[in-house]
């Protein structure tokens, strides 16, 4: 078994290099971490392991095992010159040697591995675990804020955060809820039901915008109401109070995350075969491909405009 990464040129797909690196034994899921480019540095977490690599020519600097021979799905956070993954718990490399700086003491719960840390202001980072969800000092590793889950469990906080400005999204018992961070401790602004609970919602300057596989959808008063499988739906709502501004409901369910670029909301439908576009005002389903995409995976913004999708 192997994970292989592939650097490619964005106008073109011109392929600049390709690395592969063994992993010892079978993995009930593949790699698909998003890799993460700064500093002349690609960070990237395979099955069973996570990798630095040179940029430029995909040379290996260093290599950890942040999950212990168990897989690890997150995705690296890069915040004050420390790479930040989870994996059992939180860990905390040094981007140039790989040194370990810091491993966060779990006592609440776990970091999920299909969940990753955030940026957040003031060089922090915030992760969620089973039973809490939890902001740290980049640097140390240290406790800043915990807020409690206190739901049914495994799901509890097992998205990743989502950090805009000054405002924090998070999932727990089942609602996603809104936080602004401007004291200490955050404060909860509001709270909506949310679905499915593999889905990290994406937003812009104004508005969030949540992926819901089905099973349970919102009606027209915010409340909940009983979903199917086929009733794959986009929700927007304002990001400072969670108010509904539009839904629309497009194709079969898949388990990944949006994103918007330029008024557009990109998301695959049809268990990854398509990606939908449509306009972040009204909701409208502006054009569809097929893609074929990995399962799982979520597109990625490009600064260039659009999307890429694996």
């Amino acid at each position: 078994m192997k994970d292989t990464v592939v650097c490619l040129d964005e106008k073109t797909g011109t392929e600049y290099w390709e690395r592969d690196f063994a992993f010892p034994k079978v993995s009930m899921h593949e790699a698909s971490g998003t890799p993460c480019v700064a500093e002349g540095r690609c960070l990237v977490n395979g099955t069973m392991a996570c990798y630095c690599l040179d940029a430029a020519t995909g040379d290996l600097i260093w290599a950890k095992n942040p999950g212990v021979d168990a897989e690890v799905c997150s995705s690296f956070a890069l915040v004050a010159g420390v790479a930040v993954v989870l994996g059992g718990e939180a860990h905390g490399y040094d981007l140039r040697t790989g040194a370990l700086l810091w491993k966060a003491s779990d006592p609440g719960g776990w970091a999920r591995g299909i969940s990753s840390a955030v940026e957040c202001p003031g060089d922090r980072i915030i992760y969620g675990g089973k039973y809490r969800l939890c902001c740290l000092e980049a640097r140390t590793g240290k406790v800043v804020w915990e807020l409690p889950g206190g739901g049914k469990g495994f799901s509890d906080y097992g998205l990743t955060p989502l950090v805009s400005g000054d405002l924090l999204i998070a999932l727990s018992r089942g609602e996603l809820r809104g936080f602004g961070l401007s004291s200490e401790k955050p404060e909860e602004l509001w709270h909506i039901p949310y679905g499915e609970e593999d889905s990290t919602p994406a937003a812009d300057s104004n508005f969030v915008y949540l992926v819901n596989p089905g099973f349970i959808h919102l009606d027209g008063d915010g409340a909940r109401a009983t979903g199917h499988k086929s009733q794959f739906t986009i929700r927007c709502c304002e990001l400072k109070s969670g108010k509904a501004v539009w839904e629309t409901r497009i194709g079969q369910c898949e388990y990944s995350s949006p994103v918007v670029v330029n008024r557009r909301v990109f998301a695959l439908t049809d268990n990854a075969a398509g990606i939908a576009m449509l306009d972040a005002r009204d909701g409208r389903v502006l054009g569809t491909a097929d893609v074929g995409a990995v399962r799982w995976t979520s597109p990625a913004r490009s600064d260039r405009g659009g999307a890429r999708v694996r």
